[in-house]
C-alpha cells in the first residue's frame, strides 16, 4: 500500500491457537480438550491425553473399542498405543502415504498402488500397500489356473492352503505397525 509517496507493509494477525479435542460421538459429549499454541503438534499432544483419560477411567476403556482421528495423526506408536489399550478394533486413523522411494523410479505408474515384499527373504512373494492390502504375485493364484509347481511353492514357503487359499499370518515385529494394526 502507498500514502503519501511512502511504501508501508500491511499487518495480519490471527489466533494461534488449536483446540485439541476428544468426543465420545455416540453421545456427542467433550471427553478431554486442551487448548496450545497452535505451533504445539497435535502428535505430541494427542498420545498424552489419551493416557490420561483412558488411564483415570477403566470403564471408559473397555466401553470404547474405536478412536478416529484425521489423517494428520496417523503414526506407528500412536495405533500400537491404541491396540495395546485395546482401543482399536480398526483402523480408524487414515493412513499417510508416505512412501517416495518406489516414486522415483523410471517406470513408476501412479495409477497403480505402490506395493512391497512383505518378506522378501520368503519365496512366496506376497505383497503389501501401504493402506495394508495384500497381494500375492504368483501368477497362477492371480490369474486362477492350474499350476504345476503349486504344491512344492507352498512347501517351500512354509505355509498350508486352506478352504480360503494362501493363508498368511503377518507378525507385528516384522511389519510397519501404522500399516498393520491388528497383527499378532
Amino acid at each position: 500500500m502507498v500514502a503519501q509517496g511512502k511504501k508501508r507493509a500491511k499487518t495480519k494477525t490471527w489466533f494461534d491457537y488449536r483446540l485439541h479435542l476428544i468426543a465420545d460421538t455416540v453421545y456427542e459429549l467433550p471427553m478431554s480438550f486442551e487448548i496450545m499454541p497452535a505451533t504445539v503438534s497435535e502428535q505430541k499432544v494427542l498420545p498424552r491425553m489419551i493416557r490420561e483419560i483412558f488411564g483415570q477411567d477403566t470403564d471408559l476403556k473397555d466401553r470404547c473399542k474405536e478412536f478416529s482421528a484425521d489423517r494428520e495423526l496417523d503414526s506407528g506408536p500412536l495405533k500400537q498405543m491404541l491396540w495395546d489399550m485395546n482401543i482399536l478394533s480398526a483402523p480408524l486413523v487414515n493412513t499417510r502415504a508416505l512412501w517416495s522411494e518406489e516414486k522415483q523410479v523410471p517406470d513408476y505408474f501412479p495409477q497403480q498402488q505402490i506395493r512391497r515384499l512383505l518378506d522378501p527373504e520368503k519365496t512366496d512373494k506376497i505383497l503389501f500397500s501401504e493402506k495394508g492390502n495384500v497381494f500375492c504375485r504368483c501368477p497362477a493364484a492371480v490369474g486362477g489356473f492350474e499350476c504345476r509347481g503349486w504344491e512344492a511353492c507352498h512347501q517351500q514357503a512354509g505355509s498350508k492352503a486352506g478352504d480360503y487359499g494362501h493363508i498368511l499370518r503377518i507378525h507385528q515385529d516384522k511389519v510397519d505397525r501404522r500399516i498393520f494394526t491388528d497383527c499378532t
